[in-house]
C-alpha cells in the first residue's frame, strides 16, 4: 500500500495509538489527531468528567460525531487518527473508518496493556469501564473487543515493541512506493 489518505489507529487503551500517531506524523510531516484529546478540548472536560455529567451513551454518540467531523476535515488527504478504545463498539463507525481510509490495529497483549495504563500518568482521566482490578478488567475488555478491532482493521500490527520499531513497521505498510 502506498499513501492512502485518512489512517486510523485502533486498539484498547494504552496500545500506542496516540504515541504511534504523533511520532509518525511528526516523521513524515503529517497531521495528526488523538480523538480522545479533540473531545476533551471540544468540550472543555475530561471524558471522565464528561461521563460522569451525561453518561456513557452520550458519550458514545458525541465520539462517534467527532469521528465524524475530523474525518469530513481531513478526508481525502492524508492524516493520522488516534481513535479511542471503544470507538468499534458502534459498527456505523466501524463501517465509516473502513469507507474513508485504512484502518490498523495495533495489538498488544494484556500483560503490557497493564503495565502501561499503570505507567501512565493519565490513568485518572481514562475512567473505569468496570468495577475489577485493572488487570482483569483489561482482560475482559480485550476478550470483547479484539474480534470487533481484528475484523475492523486492514493491517494488524504487533505494538509490543520499540515506539521506533512499531512507527517503521507502518511506514513500510502505509507510505512504501513498492
Amino acid at each position: 500500500m502506498s499513501n492512502q489518505g485518512l489512517i486510523y489507529f485502533i486498539g484498547p487503551r494504552a496500545s500506542g495509538k496516540t504515541s504511534v500517531a504523533r511520532a509518525l506524523g511528526q516523521e513524515l510531516c503529517l497531521p495528526w489527531i488523538d480523538l480522545d484529546v479533540y473531545f476533551s478540548e471540544k468540550f472543555k472536560m475530561s471524558i471522565q468528567e464528561f461521563i460522569k455529567e451525561h453518561d456513557w451513551p452520550t458519550f458514545r454518540i458525541e465520539e462517534s460525531k467527532i469521528l465524524r467531523e475530523v474525518t469530513v476535515k481531513y478526508y481525502p488527504k492524508t492524516a493520522l487518527i488516534a481513535t479511542g478504545g471503544g470507538i468499534i463498539l458502534d459498527q456505523k463507525n466501524a463501517t465509516y473508518m473502513q469507507e474513508h481510509g485504512q484502518v490498523i490495529y495495533l495489538k498488544v497483549g494484556i500483560d503490557i496493556l497493564v503495565e502501561r495504563l499503570q505507567k501512565d500518568p493519565k490513568a485518572s482521566q481514562r475512567p473505569s469501564l468496570t468495577h475489577l482490578t485493572l488487570a482483569e478488567e483489561v482482560g475482559k475488555i480485550l476478550a470483547e473487543r479484539e474480534p470487533l478491532y481484528e475484523a475492523l482493521a486492514s493491517v494488524t500490527l504487533a505494538s509490543d515493541a520499540s515506539l521506533s520499531s512499531v512507527v517503521e513497521n507502518v511506514k513500510k505498510i502505509m507510505f512504501s512506493s513498492n
